[in-house]
């Protein structure tokens, strides 16, 4: 095959922490500063800050987008209606994942039982507006 390399062959790779490794550093460093801003934005959403306050620290979220986020704590109740048979708010964001995803669970009478899944920030924006209209809809 006239292949003259000698194997095996020792790579240089990066490690996060999250056990990933990448063989680029730069491409390491980028992913740990997700981590971080995860860890960071989870922390402040345990806190009782703002989900949009939470993902703009962590610089998931730039600066004037989706201000209804600044409405949305862990306590927040949402209406999500394709995960539940009734109309009851029940879903709350609960962390927040390195790609800006949130994952968001709870139990409004999903099937299925209590129920949780991620989320994008648009998504929470918009089940939080729907959810909103609807409590409007029943004050009258």
């Amino acid at each position: 095959m006239g292949d003259t390399e000698t194997w095996p062959k020792i790579i240089e790779s990066y490690q996060t922490s999250d056990r990933e490794l990448f063989t680029s550093r730069a491409v390491a460093e980028h992913h740990q500063e997700r981590l971080d801003g995860a860890a960071l934005a989870t922390k402040m959403l345990d806190e009782g800050k703002s989900l949009g306050e939470s993902l703009r620290a962590a610089r998931f979220l730039p600066e004037g987008v989706l201000p209804e986020l600044d409405e949305v704590t862990k306590d927040t109740k949402l209406v999500i209606e394709h995960w539940q048979c009734r109309s009851q708010p029940g879903y709350s964001p609960r962390a927040v994942r390195h790609t800006g995803e949130i994952w968001t669970f709870g139990d409004a009478g999903s099937w299925s039982g209590p129920w949780g899944s991620h989320c994008s920030p648009t998504d929470i924006a918009n089940y939080w507006l729907d959810t909103k209209r609807r409590a409007e809809v029943r004050r009258g």
